[in-house]
């Protein structure tokens, strides 16, 4: 089994195997290099025997690398992991062949910040990085779109006015399937390490372009070093599910919380046992299972070392992991209200907006036309937009990366 760890490196391969790698058993040295896969396409598991194998972390410069708090992305094909370091390089692995190639570089104008998630376009195979271009200028941030094909880069604005987008690093970014678009949510300003509101974005890659995402319910609140991850194959991607991380007061977080991506309305699910409070762990689903594994709780040198399970059937945490088929989860169906004592203490209230629903198209037309256009990069998002869509067809900038 994985060493125990926090701030560790992860990815799902189509609900058929989690991948972790890296992470620090001690907040900090000694940072790991392990690479290891959960077989989530078992029938049946109990969290205290979890199908895990250990893969290969390679040697040399083909090698796993030693690294946590940084991000993993799937390719496109489904066959490759890329370990985005913006301390160091790329380093990717072949899952069909279990070996590590020589790194790449990192583009010149990487910003070195930690904890900056990447997410991958599967239409176009561009990972997306934000506030992970360096524009020179202080206080200042951009989007990193790369291309892991040809290894070229540019950048893409962030609205510099609105201060719960630009700078933010320990959120959460996934690609949604239902709505064509990434979702951007929770994180801190890497400036103050604050934040006063909740932070959630959408950004659609075809426009190339933010819009801040309005919903109804009661939300996680602004949560950072959380996990988000969508219900792909039982859900059809119509529910994100956001557990964990640590509010902006300094308290560690075990609640759970299902968005319906259509209609963008929060349901409130069973809490965790408190014990179970955490940060920084992996996280994935599997028909309905969502599974947590790792992370820390209030920084403690104590590690989880079991995996946790939520139904999201049932609504309620359990043992056992099962992939026995079930009706999906309707828009209209919640889960039931409740949380821990520390999160109803300390947990911030949900923003109440309209919410945002209709088809997959109807959703794209109405913000591209009610796009939040920021005063001051009017411009330079028209110009972006331009070298974006020409990016997406034939990336011009490439950088020799091979180290």
């Amino acid at each position: 089994v994985p060493t125990p760890v926090t701030g560790m490196e992860y990815a799902t391969r189509d609900e058929t195997t989690l991948y972790i790698q890296g992470g620090t058993p001690n907040n900090g040295l000694p940072v790991s290099n392990q690479l290891y896969a959960l077989d989530l396409t078992r029938p049946s598991w109990n969290t205290t025997n979890p199908p895990w194998s250990a893969l290969s972390v390679g040697s040399g410069l083909q090698a796993s690398p030693i690294t946590y708090l940084q991000s993993m992305v799937i390719s496109k094909d489904q066959q490759s992991l890329s370990i985005w370091d913006t301390l160091g390089s790329i380093s990717t692995y072949n899952i069909t062949s279990n070996t590590w190639s020589n790194p790449a570089s990192l583009p010149p104008s990487t910003k070195k910040v930690t904890k900056l998630n990447a997410a991958m376009d599967p239409t176009s195979g561009l990972i997306y990085l934000p506030s992970g271009f360096e524009s020179g200028a202080v206080n200042v941030y951009a989007v990193m779109v790369y291309n892991p094909a040809t290894r070229a880069a540019l950048s893409l604005p962030m609205p510099s006015d609105e201060s719960t987008l630009a700078g933010l690093a320990y959120f959460s970014l996934v690609w949604s399937t239902a709505r064509s678009s990434m979702l951007l949510y929770g994180g801190v300003s890497v400036v103050n390490f604050t934040v006063s509101t909740p932070s959630f974005f959408e950004f659609l890659p075809a426009a190339a372009m933010w819009a801040p995402v309005k919903t109804t319910g009661t939300s996680p609140g602004q949560v950072y070093n959380h996990c988000m991850v969508p219900a792909q194959t039982a859900y059809g991607g119509t529910k994100m599910i956001v557990f964990g991380g640590r509010y902006t007061s300094g308290v560690d977080s075990g609640s759970i919380y299902i968005l319906d991506v259509k209609t963008m309305v929060w349901t409130q699910g069973t809490a965790a046992d408190p014990s179970q409070n955490r940060t920084g762990m992996a996280c994935t689903v599997a028909g309905d299972n969502f599974v947590a594994w790792g992370g820390d709780y209030n920084a403690s040198t104590s590690k989880f070392t079991a995996p946790i399970i939520y139904n999201l059937k049932s609504n309620q945490w359990t043992t056992q992991f099962s992939l026995a088929p079930s009706p999906s989860i309707t828009s209209s169906t919640g889960a039931p209200s409740s949380t821990s004592a520390s999160a109803a203490a300390n947990g911030p209230n949900g923003p109440s907006a309209a919410a945002i629903g209709g088809g997959v198209v109807g959703a794209i037309v109405a913000l591209v036309l009610g796009i939040f256009l920021f005063k001051q990069q009017v411009a330079t998002f028209a110009s972006s937009e331009i070298q974006h869509a020409a990016f997406r067809q034939s990336p011009a900038i490439n950088f020799d990366t091979e180290a």
